[in-house]
Parts: structure tokens; sequence; C-alpha cells
């Protein structure tokens, strides 16, 4: 579609034009204007010039919250959104469980997360043969 391309476009645009310009300024802007024994480096964010390519954003936020990595509250700032009130905690799949869940006792729960876990990790091998349930 038009969208679609016009998104292509202005990926293009910016991974092959305006990222090696606004490397070389970052460089120079380090080389010049910070000292070395800085802990200090200039970096352009360029997040907000990504936001035309809403199919991506989707796909890596989703990533991103299923695997426990970012928070709601971390998409929530890259979107320039408010946070909201538990949207720090961290979650995984496994029906979207706190991470603290994952420790339970209950031997049930700790089948099941092995599993979902193993599902994740190997999926081309059966859970029999899973490296995952031989340690467990």
């Amino acid at each position: 579609s038009w969208a679609s391309s016009l998104e292509g476009m202005n990926l293009q645009f910016l991974t092959h034009t305006l990222r090696p310009l606004l490397v070389n300024i970052e460089q120079e802007i380090g080389r010049c204007l910070l000292d070395s024994d800085d802990d200090v480096f200039a970096e352009f964010s360029v997040e907000g010039l990504l936001r035309a390519d809403s199919a991506g954003r989707a796909a890596y936020y989703t990533s991103a919250l299923q695997n426990g990595w970012m928070s709601r509250n971390d998409v929530r700032r890259l979107e320039n959104m408010p946070p909201i009130e538990g949207g720090d905690i961290y979650t995984v799949q496994l029906n979207l469980t706190q991470l603290k869940n994952l420790e339970s006792s209950n031997p049930a729960v700790q089948a099941l997360a092995l599993r979902e876990l193993h599902n994740h990790v190997f999926p081309d091998i059966s859970f029999e043969q899973s490296p995952l349930k031989q340690a467990a």
C-alpha cells in the first residue's frame, strides 16, 4: 500500500542518509567537546523518526512486553505517553504473569512454566527431549 511504501522510504532515508551523518556528528562532539576521561557521550535519539513504522514498533513492543525486557511504562515513555499505575511491572509470557510468580513452589505452576519456557527456547524439540526437562 501507499502508506507502507512511504514508511519504507522513510526508514531507508533514516538508515542510509540521516543516520551516517548523525554518527559523524556524534563522533565529532565526542572528539572536540568531551574529555576522553568523561563517562558521557553524545548520541542522537532517532526513535521519534521511526514512529511512522507502526507495524515494526508494534512488533518490537509486543516482543519487549512478552519477554520481560520492557515494562508497559517503558513503552509509554518511548511513545511520549504518561505512566500508568502498575505499569512498571515486568511480565513474561505464560499468560503474562509477574516474574516473581515463576518462583512459585506449586509443582503444577513450575511444570507449566518449564513447558512454556521450553516451547519458547526450543520450538523444534519435543518437551520429552528438552534439556530443560532433563535438568529439572
